[in-house]
């Protein structure tokens, strides 16, 4: 069984409970909301170019919702930040893998700047821990990249 996290994130659209393992799902805490805006999408995973090739399934390490979008950032075991438009349903863009895992994401308030921290995340354990390798705090201009895919009439 696989253990996941689970707790509440606030967004600019209201309160979501959010449990990750390997993949998000997201359902807005308002007995008003339709279920129509209850989202689970699969993410951080491997690509499958062949068939029968298997496909590496990585852990969700973090979320953070862009305050003025809507959209969204994940961040992973892969090493990958990706950005999301939930109401889309689609991804934004994706980041080249860094050579650890990203821990841990935020937006600054206006939106504007996008922080991750890479770090090992412990998901394969202590063997694989080299402590040569050092944490990072990478800050990126992310509003444009952030921006809702415009609906297609």
């Amino acid at each position: 069984m696989a253990v996941g996290k689970f707790y509440f994130i606030y967004a600019p659209t209201g309160l979501y409970p959010m449990r990750q393992i390997h993949q998000i799902s997201l359902s807005p805490i308002n007995h008003l909301v339709r279920t129509k805006d209850n989202f689970t999408f699969k993410c951080h995973r491997s690509v499958v170019t062949t068939a029968g090739q298997t496909q590496d399934i990585f852990a969700v390490n973090d979320i953070a919702f862009h305050p003025t979008h809507g959209t969204l950032a994940t961040v992973g075991s892969d090493g990958r930040y990706y950005f999301w438009d939930k109401d889309a349903r689609t991804k934004l863009k994706h980041s080249e893998a860094m050579d650890q895992p990203i821990t841990s994401c935020c937006f600054n308030h206006s939106g504007l700047v996008f922080a991750y921290a890479v770090s090992y995340d412990w998901s394969k354990g202590h063997e694989h821990y080299n402590p040569a390798k050092k944490n990072y705090i990478f800050l990126r201009q992310a509003n444009e990249d952030l921006r809702p895919r415009t609906k297609k009439r």
